[in-house]
């Protein structure tokens, strides 16, 4: 069996998360989105695996590299050579960002057989992909609002056709993802598609042309883990904590240096020395002191954590809270450091939702408690302050006393 996943865009939506390296590499539990997409299809028996990467895309040399503290993001390596050395799967470039059927065009001469089509950034369900790889079809998910993806128009339990962000309310969603025949790859040729509004070449087009000459069945499984915005990144952490300290994911996926501690996941390397330790996941070379408060936190490596507060976040690797702070439901990227005393605010006064700017406009997070996204190397006064929802550019500078009320940065 084989797959091609789709890994050739950048993700702005998670800026600045994304500034030093794609979106399939933003990590969860200290692993890749695309490392735990690789490693499922391997365990269900999908040894041949195409990744469709940009050629310009590079990762941190020090990107997985869990044996040292030091991040130094001007020494880079290829995604490419990452994920061949890595995850040993082959990798193909779109040179130009033309699209998903242009992406999977470019790997038209390894399609010889039956494959699996995916993105690179939705984590299926784990337990979803043993039908995956057993059924051909259409794979789709219901949501409550199909306002922000492709809607699903079925018939008899065959696709019709896809709505691209053009109906709203309950319904089934395209997920991208697809077991087809190798014909399918001729779908995809550009020169019988027509160009999208926003000029490329998509691959829903290629589904529904295939669905007009073909019985292409709908198969309905369960909502992928998808990370549109930071708070996104956190929900899914949480929940791969719950379901590993749950027992419904085996702890091995993580490797053999964690273990369960009441309901947190610790690596034997860490240090805890709190009582104050709750759902939360700590990585490797983490010190987390005694009067600090850790909850559904994410700490992925070499972090301290002082007398402190930390909660509903996620602290990457070398990031630090060493004195009197407070982080609530945020983002620290790597190598950021609080000054003492500084805390990042996580509700309005007026209790309601919390809103954010991203570069195509304000984004309603649907949610009252919300604090920040705070890019790497970036590095806080004393007693500064941020306010709730807002985005912080990678190596920037706040000065002592200072009040962040609005974006830093792109």
């Amino acid at each position: 069996m084989k797959a091609i996943i789709f890994a050739a865009g950048k993700g702005k939506r998670l800026w600045p998360i994304t500034e030093p390296y794609p979106k399939p590499f933003v990590k969860i539990l200290g692993k890749p989105l695309i490392g735990w997409i690789i490693e499922s299809l391997k365990r269900n028996k999908v040894n041949e695996i195409i990744v469709i990467v940009n050629p310009k895309h590079t990762l941190p040399l020090d990107y997985y590299d869990f044996t040292k503290k030091e991040i130094d993001h001007s020494k880079t390596i290829s995604v490419s050579e990452f994920l061949e050395k890595v995850y040993d799967v082959k990798t193909v470039f779109q040179n130009e960002p033309k699209g998903t059927a242009h992406a999977l065009w470019c790997a038209r001469e390894y399609i010889d057989d039956d494959f699996i089509l995916m993105n690179g950034d939705d984590v299926v369900h784990f337990e979803d992909m043993e039908k995956i790889v057993s059924e051909k079809g259409f794979f789709v998910s219901f949501f409550e609002d199909r306002s922000h993806f492709g809607a699903v128009v079925h018939e008899n339990g065959l696709l019709v056709d896809i709505k691209e962000k053009t109906l709203s309310g309950p319904g089934l969603i395209s997920l991208n993802l697809a077991h087809v025949p190798k014909e399918f790859i001729e779908y995809a040729n550009i020169e019988k598609l027509t160009p999208s509004q926003r000029g490329e070449y998509e691959i829903a087009d290629a589904f529904v042309n295939f669905a007009k000459d073909n019985e292409f069945k709908t198969i309905e499984i369960k909502p992928c883990y998808t990370i549109s915005f930071y708070w996104d990144l956190i929900k899914v952490s949480l929940s791969f904590i719950e379901r590993f300290v749950s027992g419904k994911y085996p702890l091995e996926w993580l490797g053999n240096d964690y273990q369960i501690k009441g309901d947190s996941i610790v690596h034997e390397n860490a240090v805890v020395k709190t009582n104050e330790l709750k759902g939360s996941f700590v990585g490797p070379g983490v010190t987390i002191e005694t009067f600090s408060k850790v909850s559904q936190s994410v700490i992925e490596g070499f972090n301290r954590i002082g007398t402190s507060e930390i909660k509903g976040s996620v602290m990457m690797k070398k990031s630090n809270i060493p004195h009197f702070n407070y982080v609530g439901d945020s983002v620290l990227c790597e190598d950021v450091n609080l000054g003492a005393g500084t805390k990042l605010a996580n509700l309005r006064f007026d209790n309601q939702n919390i809103f954010v700017e991203t570069h195509k406009g304000k984004v309603n997070s649907k949610k009252h408690k919300l604090g920040s996204c705070i890019g790497a190397h970036t590095k806080f006064g004393v007693n500064s302050s941020v306010n709730c929802g807002l985005l912080i550019a990678p190596n920037s500078q706040i000065l002592p006393n200072t009040f962040v009320k609005r974006n830093m940065g792109d």
